[in-house]
């Protein structure tokens, strides 16, 4: 496939547009990279060029409100083809990751890029440079104070999906949206009010989980900015409340740190495991369905009567034994499953 291209950018467009392009790793780069007509001094301006040209692919493709609304489900390495996560991570490997943020800042600076390939590939590093992750941290927070500072929309879109984006990897140089977002200082009151007014825009696009967290876990305020944050606070709050979600962000046993789905799914799980074990309900529960009650009934027991497995109705029958399943709850799940 390669020997055929006559550039970088045609590379690109066989790999994102070619419907031959096989959905598993296949060692494209390496190849390449590894035979007779690869001059070494080359190589390095190769991978950037390759790099660059990955990440602009179709920039005008993803809008960002798009970008917002599909990153948790679409933007994941998992959702993501092998074969370009592969040739992704091979150009990592060829490149100091100073050298990769320092491109990717530039890609972002100038505000020509994809957004679905820009995410994709900062998933791609991080998932597998520590260093790199504590790096792009740097990166990212410097553009959302720069944008911020001179109300960049554009940039501040860039900082604070990338932010999510890398969290959203669980690594360790970067650590959970929750926390960054609840540990931002952002002054003088003008950045602050800008920050909140971007915010405010995406509320219709955003993800219940980043809304959750929005609304829990706020920044420190300047004295002048309480009304900006209240004001978003309503607007996130009746969004939730169209969507029939609480404002609770957290599971039984502490923060999502991945999907909220995903972590719904963690909490019922190791709930079963210990009532299978033990044949208790555990004490956590118990407390949520007495101090955590909407979050109880609207979240823990709406993921838990989804399933009528032996283990889950033998847990729920225990738990409408003891008056922990509303009647009209236990009703429906009994007529839905029978």
């Amino acid at each position: 496939m390669i020997g055929e291209l006559t550039n970088v950018g045609q590379f690109v467009d066989r790999l994102l547009e070619d419907p031959l392009v096989p959905e598993e790793p296949v060692p494209f780069l390496s190849r390449l990279l590894g035979s007779s007509v690869c001059v070494q001094s080359r190589r390095k301006v190769f991978c950037v060029s390759l790099l660059r040209t990955l990440v602009q692919f179709s920039p005008e493709s993803v809008t960002v409100e798009e970008a917002v609304r599909d990153q948790p489900e679409l933007y994941t390495l998992s959702k993501s083809p092998p074969a370009i996560t592969q040739v992704i991570s091979e150009v990592m490997s060829e490149l100091p990751a100073k050298d990769v943020v320092d491109e990717l800042s530039k890609i972002v600076l100038e505000e020509q890029f994809n957004w679905h390939w820009l995410l994709t590939t900062m998933s791609v590093f991080v998932a597998s440079c520590v260093q790199g992750a504590e790096t792009l941290k740097v990166v990212v927070e410097r553009w959302l104070s720069q944008a911020c500072a001179t109300k960049d929309t554009h940039l501040l879109s860039a900082a604070v999906l990338c932010a999510r984006q890398c969290s959203g990897q669980n690594c360790q140089g970067f650590g959970s949206y929750a926390t960054w977002f609840g540990s931002l200082q952002v002054r003088p009151t003008s950045a602050f009010t800008f920050l909140y007014s971007f915010l405010s825009e995406l509320v219709p696009y955003e993800p219940v989980l980043f809304l959750k967290i929005h609304v829990n876990k706020v920044p420190s305020a300047p004295a002048n900015c309480h009304s900006a944050v209240a004001d978003y606070a309503t607007l996130a709050k009746t969004r939730l409340a169209d969507l029939n979600q609480t404002t609770d962000y957290v599971g039984l046993f502490g923060e999502y740190t991945t999907t909220e789905q995903e972590g719904r799914e963690a909490d019922v799980a190791k709930v079963i495991a210990h009532f299978h074990q033990t044949k208790q309900i555990m004490n956590i529960v118990l407390e949520a369905s007495v101090f955590r009650r909407q979050f109880y009934e609207k979240v823990f027991l709406t993921e838990l009567l989804k399933s009528k497995d032996l283990e889950h109705a033998e847990f729920i029958e225990k738990l409408y034994s003891v008056g922990k399943i509303p009647h009209g709850l236990y009703s429906k799940w009994q007529h839905l499953h029978s």
